[in-house]
């Protein structure tokens, strides 16, 4: 045998193999196809110029299940964060398919209705975009409301509070920050009848009876002098005469004496501070624009002409006199829910002093906090009150440093 005839019998070896293992393989998925595959949910993909569609047709077979049959339309969506006032660019948005039994109000199908239009309110990435979120120009705004309106949060309400330097974190508040609202409420004891502050006074009324024996006795009463105190009584040594055989000798003795006890200064109200309203978004920082614009359309930059020695002049004269400062603001509205505007408002009716404290940007956590009192603030750290002494350092210490919430601070001592 030959090589071109060995070379011919190996070839027909190797097709043979190839068609046997071909066979093998249809025959292995001939026998999968018996079984019956599970029919995958049907979606059924609706245009939003299109009629209802018909009632699907029931299946023949009475084995065969019935496959529900979920509605979709293709809606706007935002496919990246875009900001409030922002021109919106062809790219941002998509169609993508939502169920229709849960459609937005005023969705847009089209997306040429929304490129090249303005964002009248933030639109998160994945958000459907509604035609009530866009505006033509920035000038409609005034015929649908401020801006202030419509960026707040749905379910919250604006409400203003005042603010100094301490109170804002040092003026760090800045519109779309979120802070926690720290209050101090002083306590004092009331007359639960008259609602007026403890201790009352009292007044000691003597009584007198006159007439002789001819007319009728007659009651006389006097009102003495207001005593702010409580009475009580206290051992006091009364002296008294001892009369002996031929002496006389002076003895005390130990009596409880009525006492009058009054307050050395006027009752002390205890101090309570608490964290109350969470999560508060600034809404804005001092007083709104007049015409509740909020957004202004950044104007294209002007070409700058390179100035002459005359006008470098002028502006280095100018320089030298800088341009005064705004007055820092002393008012911030936040977005609360309603009834913490009520709380708000109670508070600043009862002129109860706030703080706001600034939260982190990401930060949305609500974590429960106690009231500080005095006895909480020595228990907690674990402050011993100094026992009282037989000494003392001269000049008194009556105050220490003092934090006056305003336009400064001052650090100093009261004698």
């Amino acid at each position: 045998m030959d090589n071109r005839t060995r070379t011919r019998l190996l070839l027909l070896v190797a097709f043979v193999i190839i068609v046997a293992a071909v066979g093998l393989v249809l025959l292995i998925g001939t026998g999968d196809s018996d079984d019956e595959e599970e029919p995958s949910p049907a979606v059924e993909l609706v245009q939003e110029d299109e009629e209802e569609p018909a009632e699907t047709a029931v299946p023949t077979d009475p084995a065969a299940t019935a496959i529900p049959t979920q509605e979709l339309r293709l809606i706007a969506v935002a496919v990246q964060n875009i900001s409030r006032g922002a021109t919106i660019p062809p790219e941002a948005v998509e169609l993508r398919p939502w169920p229709f039994d849960a459609l937005p109000f005023s969705h847009i199908t089209d997306i040429d209705d929304i490129a090249g239009r303005i964002a009248r309110v933030d639109i998160l990435s994945e958000q459907p975009v509604l035609s009530s979120y866009l505006v033509d120009s920035l000038d409609q705004l005034s015929a649908v409301g401020s801006d202030a309106a419509a960026i707040l949060p749905p379910g919250t309400v604006a409400i203003s509070l005042p603010m100094d330097r301490l109170t804002s974190v040092a003026y760090a508040l800045q519109q779309g920050d979120s802070v926690d609202i720290i209050v101090s409420l002083l306590f004092v004891d009331l007359d639960e009848e008259f609602q007026s502050a403890l201790p009352n006074q009292v007044s000691l009324i003597s009584a007198a009876f006159g007439g002789d024996s001819e007319q009728a006795s007659s009651l006389n009463l006097t009102l003495g002098d207001n005593i702010s105190g409580r009475f009580d009584t206290r051992r006091v040594p009364i002296p008294f005469l001892e009369l002996g055989a031929g002496s006389v000798r002076v003895s005390t003795s130990l009596l409880d004496y009525p006492v009058a006890i009054l307050p050395s200064e006027a009752p002390r109200p205890r101090l309570l501070t608490h964290r109350t309203i969470l999560d508060a978004q600034v809404v804005w920082v001092g007083d709104f624009p007049t015409d509740g614009r909020l957004f202004e359309e950044v104007a294209s930059p002007t070409p700058v002409v390179p100035a002459d020695a005359q006008q470098q002049q002028q502006q280095q004269q100018a320089a030298e006199f800088p341009t005064p400062q705004p007055p820092r603001p002393d008012i911030v509205t936040l977005a609360v829910t309603p009834q913490e505007a009520a709380i708000v408002t109670w508070l600043l009716e009862a002129r109860v002093p706030i703080t706001f404290a600034l939260r982190g940007a990401a930060d949305r956590s609500r974590q429960p906090s106690d009231p500080v009192t005095i006895d909480y603030i020595i228990a907690e750290y674990d402050i011993t009150v100094p026992r009282r002494n037989d000494y003392a350092i001269e000049p008194a210490i009556r105050s220490i440093r003092e934090l006056i919430a305003g336009q400064r601070i001052t650090l100093g001592s009261g004698d």
